[in-house]
């Protein structure tokens, strides 16, 4: 915020001035050394001080007004909520931007418990931190869930600090509802992963068990299937024997007969 410079003049220059505007009027040069000429000479250059004084002060006024203006304008639509709490930690002043952030009217919020609007599971928490904020020579900062009128969620940074040991509690709130609620999403994104990761993860142990499973049956097939071919093998190699010997016997008895 910048203001314009105001040159203040001093008394000397001021009558310097005075003169030298007076001097150069000729309506009223004065040739005469009389008393009276003296006490119109010192009435005409005392009202041309006035009348600089006065420019001067306007001046000052207008500067200081277009300060306060432009004071008023950041303090009241600020992109952030200032809130001066009392002793008794009620509000006393709060900007535009605060109100809007609550939705509650600016004269509404003059006089109550500003703890009234924090969630009632935040409220032990609040409450330690502004006993710290009491005792503290620095700023101090948290993360705070406060009670909209309307209802819906409001996720704020607070910055606070005391303007006097025991005095006046100043209070900035930041809106970081957007980014609470990306980081909730986020942490809900995440847990349903994990979840997924680990039914994928289970069915594929499930898969890969069925396939060892799957595999020791058909090894166990194939040992069973091959013992049956060796037995079969036995049986058959068992009746070449029996009938070799039964031939060989019929050619004995054949050959005996013949002698």
């Amino acid at each position: 915020m910048t203001m314009k410079n105001v040159t203040h003049i001093d008394g000397a220059e001021l009558r310097r001035i005075a003169e030298t505007r007076y001097g150069g009027n000729s309506e009223m040069k004065s040739n005469a050394g009389s008393e009276t000429d003296r006490l119109f000479h010192e009435l005409q250059v005392h009202k041309i001080e006035l009348e600089m004084q006065n420019e001067d002060l306007c001046k000052s006024r207008d500067a200081l007004e277009t300060a306060l203006e432009q004071y008023t304008n950041l303090y009241e639509f600020a992109p952030v909520g200032y809130f001066t709490l009392d002793r008794t930690r009620t509000i006393s002043r709060v900007n535009l931007t605060g109100a809007s952030l609550l939705g509650v009217e600016r004269s509404r919020l003059i006089g109550m418990s500003f703890a009234l609007y924090v969630v009632n599971t935040a409220r032990p928490a609040f409450a330690t931190f502004l006993g710290k904020v009491s005792t503290s020579i620095s700023k101090e900062t948290c993360e705070l869930a406060l009670l909209r009128e309307s209802g819906k969620p409001l996720f704020v940074q607070v910055e606070a600090l005391i303007s006097e040991p025991g005095q006046e509690c100043l209070i900035t709130l930041m809106d970081i509802t957007r980014r609470k609620q990306v980081e909730e999403a986020l942490d809900r994104m995440g847990a349903e992963a994990t979840k997924e990761l680990e039914k994928v993860t289970e069915a594929a142990d499930n898969a890969l068990l069925k396939m060892e499973e799957a595999e020791a049956e058909a090894e166990a097939e194939a040992e069973a299937e091959s013992e049956s071919e060796s037995e079969a093998e036995a049986e058959a190699a068992l009746l070449m024997v029996a009938e070799a010997v039964e031939n060989a016997r019929i050619r004995a008895a054949v050959g005996a007969e013949s002698i």
